[in-house]
């Protein structure tokens, strides 16, 4: 899917910045990143990050642009088009033959303003790096002197991290990036300083003034001498024990189990998880009326300490299901069924027993012929143990 960035009108808050630049002391090209490209790419490579339990899918595509030579070469990157991958080979972004096809059909479109300036795609391995089929992609198709190479490693509890790759004398320092930086928009925009608070909803208008009221003067009264009223005790008595029938029948009242006519079943989501193998199949009615009215989810994974969050469209909600690799056998799940200021919430505690090792035994070797002149010797046979841990 092709991006576009347009300009900002005059109309525009000018304290905010359009671009992050990246630059290295000593290296050349510099680049300038355009953060409403960020914004969106970061929008994808996480979808692609919670496509695929545990370690997440790699998505990757082109980087569109132009190149400024006015002295030191500057890249600009201010759009970008994503090529769908096979993954044949599984969640890594290794390009088969149907996929380097698509994106050639990029590269020959990138006409006009948009060039072609270097290449891109997530990381979801340890490090950051490019790899051998990085490089033979990136020498077939972006071996000009200024294409630049963008990775971004996606992360389920904080902004990812990303780092550009550049050529220096025909060759690339691949093993690591020069300068790491944070791919989120609002943390590049709280590193240059800028007003974050502008991009949100213009502050709502101060409150009018409060209207002045004129009150009487007080008057003084005469000083009445102090005298401790008589208590009448069977009337405290009479008052403590309504007042102790009355909490009772309220308790009764809020406590007895309310009658179904009265609670909407229907409308509520009816979160359920079943195992499935190796993972938990998280289920909810699709049909149900806060799950048709909902704009988006959100559904929150929670095993200890490790915490998830899986943001779902209107078409993700109407599947009515995921499929989640737990890592323990005990996973809180939350969803969380957002419309306008309106959140419709429910919560489910999935708890997995753990069977104990079963002892299975082997079907005995089979017997050798007997030799007449030898003597035959009978060996029991052997017994094997396969440990399931319950997931």
């Amino acid at each position: 899917m092709r991006h576009s960035n347009a300009p900002k009108s005059a109309t525009s808050h000018e304290t905010v910045p359009r671009y992050y630049e990246w630059k290295v002391e000593g290296r050349v090209p510099s680049i300038q990143l355009s953060l409403a490209v960020v914004e969106r790419m970061e929008a994808d490579i996480m979808k692609g990050f919670w496509a695929v339990p545990k370690r997440g899918m790699e998505v990757g595509g082109v980087l569109l642009g132009r190149v400024e030579t006015n002295g030191d070469p500057v890249v600009i990157v201010d759009d970008y088009e994503a090529v769908p991958c096979e993954h044949r080979r599984g969640p890594s972004y290794v390009l088969s033959e149907p996929d380097r096809k698509r994106l050639e059909k990029v590269l020959r479109r990138a006409t006009g303003s948009k060039q072609v300036v270097g290449f891109y795609r997530s990381h979801t391995r340890l490090g950051l790096y490019l790899d051998q089929d990085d490089m033979a992609v990136i020498d077939n198709y972006f071996a000009g002197p200024n294409h630049v190479f963008l990775l971004v490693r996606p992360d389920a509890t904080k902004p990812g991290a990303a780092g550009f790759f550049i050529r220096e004398e025909g060759d690339i320092h691949r093993q690591s990036t020069y300068l790491e930086f944070p791919f989120s928009r609002r943390e590049l925009l709280k590193q240059s300083g800028a007003a974050i608070e502008q991009l949100e909803e213009p502050a709502p208008a101060p409150p009018p003034p409060p209207t002045r009221i004129s009150l009487p003067r007080p008057v003084a009264l005469p000083a009445l001498p102090l005298r401790m009223p008589r208590v009448k005790w069977g009337l405290v008595g009479k008052i403590a024990a309504g007042l102790a029938a009355f909490a009772f029948l309220e308790y009764q009242v809020l406590t007895q189990t309310r009658s179904p006519e009265i609670v909407l079943v229907d409308f509520a989501p009816s979160l359920s998880v079943a195992p499935s193998g190796a993972y938990l199949q998280v289920s909810w009615n699709r049909n149900a009326p806060a799950v048709l009215k909902a704009e988006r989810g959100i559904l929150h994974i929670t095993e200890g300490g490790f915490r998830k969050e899986l943001n779902l469209d209107e078409q993700q909600l109407r599947t009515g299901a995921v499929i989640y690799a737990p890592r323990s056998n005990e996973v809180n799940f939350r969803l969380d069924l957002l419309k306008g200021r309106t959140t419709v919430t429910e919560s489910l505690h999935f708890l997995s027993a753990r069977k104990e090792p079963v002892e299975v035994a082997a079907a005995p070797p089979p017997e050798e012929p007997k030799k007449p002149s030898s003597v035959e010797v009978k060996t029991p046979p052997r017994q094997r143990v396969f440990f399931d841990d319950g997931l």
